[in-house]
């Protein structure tokens, strides 16, 4: 096979996921909720193959591996989310309107002392682009899914214990899965 095909999962809900809170570079733990999500999502990944398993560092993103498939051989910085800065740790409900809507468009300086999203996409597509040929499944976050996806012009915003999976080569969505409790 000479294509790259990643399949994205999205961690299991958080501790801070439920209350609002935005995590970043924060290493939030999974929520009971998040845990059964992670359990829950085993059966549709156990029956498949890879060449590498991988995670961020974050110990939500390392769990929900353990629990969706098996512990990620390697973790990588790289694959963290976006650093939001001064906001991690905030209610996203008490930000301002206007700079949740900066946020969620991805604009350059949303963050506001936080990583500057071109650094953000560098970083995360610096990972992807040095995978070698095969099938890899990575445990991130919604951050580093939505540069993949972006990427391969299929820009979305996924809950906890989704799955986006690409044809990184040649810049193509393959699939995107839902959590089964969102009917998919």
């Amino acid at each position: 096979m000479s294509d790259v095909i990643v399949w994205l999962v999205r961690h299991g809900e958080t501790v801070w996921n439920a209350e609002h809170k935005i995590s970043g570079w924060i290493d939030v733990e999974l929520s009971e909720r998040g845990v059964q999500m992670a359990r829950d999502l085993r059966p549709r990944l156990e029956p498949e193959q890879f060449d590498g398993v991988w995670s961020s560092d974050l110990q939500r993103a390392i769990h929900t591996g353990e629990l969706a498939y098996r512990r990620p051989e390697k973790q990588d910085q790289r694959l963290r989310e976006l650093d939001f800065g001064p906001l991690e740790g905030e209610n996203w409900l008490t930000i301002p309107a206007d700079h949740q809507k900066d946020v969620v468009d991805f604009c350059e300086h949303c963050t506001r002392g936080g990583e500057k999203i071109s650094a953000f996409e560098e970083r995360v597509t610096s990972f992807l682009d040095q995978l070698p040929p095969g099938r890899h499944l990575l445990f991130v976050h919604a951050g580093v899914i939505r540069v993949a996806l972006r990427r391969v012009q299929a820009d979305n915003f996924l809950p906890p214990t989704s799955v986006a999976i690409v044809n990184w080569s040649k810049g193509k969505l393959i699939e995107l899965r839902l959590p089964p409790e969102m009917g998919a």
